[in-house]
């Protein structure tokens, strides 16, 4: 019997059909793979991101393997936060146990957080106290009216002391305020520096 002889392109042919079926698992992991850190980072952002996945993601296959691993980064599903008013960011609420007792923290900022205390460790410069100061200033919760250039103000101050999540609250206001927000809070920021040194 005569082996079959394979014509010269086909072994070509399989691998380059192979390795474009690995490059597209590749992406496909890898967009799967960046909701954790998006959805922790800016909702709005992995709303926009995240859209096409939505139906395949809130399947009820899917479902609960997106939200376990959502879950490790802090993050809510991108399709069950309410999209925000206009100006506003969404708001990620979870309960934890401070002190034996169910505190709700929004955004990072206890609900029954004294606003006065805040701002007196604000201005004290304590870089925990000016990241969730900031961040209520922001969101227009916990009895506080949205100011914008006053958040960017405390979360400038922050993240220029190390605050990991100021960092990533100031390129989301980056993205999101208008530049003369950014210009007042930026320069309020200085000020603030400028006289804390003399």
């Amino acid at each position: 019997m005569k082996e079959q002889q394979q014509r010269p392109g086909s072994v070509g042919r399989s691998f380059s059909v192979s390795w474009s079926a690995l490059q597209l698992f590749l992406c496909l992991f890898c967009y799967l793979v960046s909701t954790g850190p998006v959805c922790r980072w800016s909702y709005r952002t992995a709303r926009r991101i995240y859209a096409p996945l939505s139906p395949i993601a809130n399947s009820d296959v899917l479902r609960p393997l997106v939200k376990s691993w959502l879950s490790l980064w802090h993050a809510a599903p991108w399709w069950s936060v309410a999209s925000p008013a206009s100006g506003q960011r969404a708001a990620f609420a979870v309960v934890r146990l401070v002190n034996g007792k169910a505190v709700t923290i929004i955004n990072g900022v206890a609900s029954d957080v004294d606003i006065a205390k805040l701002r007196q460790a604000a201005d004290a410069g304590d870089p925990a106290g000016q990241l969730q100061l900031g961040t209520c200033l922001y969101d227009g919760k916990h009895g506080v009216t949205t100011n914008y250039a006053e958040a960017y103000k405390w979360i400038t101050l922050a993240a220029a002391k190390g605050q990991k999540e100021a960092n990533y609250l100031k390129r989301e206001m980056e993205l999101f305020l208008t530049p003369q927000n950014i210009e007042a809070g930026s320069a309020a920021a200085a000020n603030f520096e400028s006289n804390r040194a003399e």
